[in-house]
């Protein structure tokens, strides 16, 4: 709860979320690859929509797990994309806020040609993730923002 600005003299009462065991951080990596200028997406179930939809690969940090939020970005696109190496992206040093009413960040990468790994680390038991590599890009006009939201099939953020 707190205050709602300087002139408006009321007490107004929040619901604010946030995941202290992930120390209030998760990574979220778009993956692109400048020889075929397409990215990786995943598909991914969302047990709150109880449904697969499109996402970025990304995860919660985990300091008992990881040394910072490269790392967790790191691991995070080999387990959900199988991509590893190319060159790495940090697009926002504290990250950015998830929602309003969260406490946690959300710290964006972007990776460049990064390569399929052949062995990559085994999804986390409660995923169900599938792989599209290779997915073109297109520009972002309007009616295609529509039709893209219209699906409802998008995920963005973590969790």
């Amino acid at each position: 709860s707190g205050t709602l600005g300087r002139s408006k003299r009321r007490t107004v009462r929040w619901h604010v979320t946030g995941s202290p065991l992930c120390n209030f951080t998760s990574v979220v990596v778009f993956a692109y690859d400048s020889r075929s200028r397409t990215c990786s997406l995943i598909r991914e179930y969302a047990p709150g929509a109880d449904k697969m939809l499109c996402s970025v690969a990304g995860g919660m940090f985990e300091p008992r797990r990881h040394v910072d939020a490269m790392h967790a970005a790191r691991e995070e696109l080999n387990e959900e994309a199988g991509l590893q190496g190319g060159t790495w992206y940090q697009l926002s040093q504290r990250g950015v806020p998830k929602d309003k009413y969260s406490k946690d960040r959300l710290v964006p990468f972007l990776v460049v040609d990064g390569n399929i790994d052949p062995t990559p680390r085994p999804q986390d038991p409660s995923e169900n993730i599938k792989v599209e590599h290779g997915v073109t890009l297109q520009v972002p006009t309007p009616g295609w923002m529509r039709e893209f939201f219209k699906c409802g099939d998008v995920k963005f953020g973590t969790s």
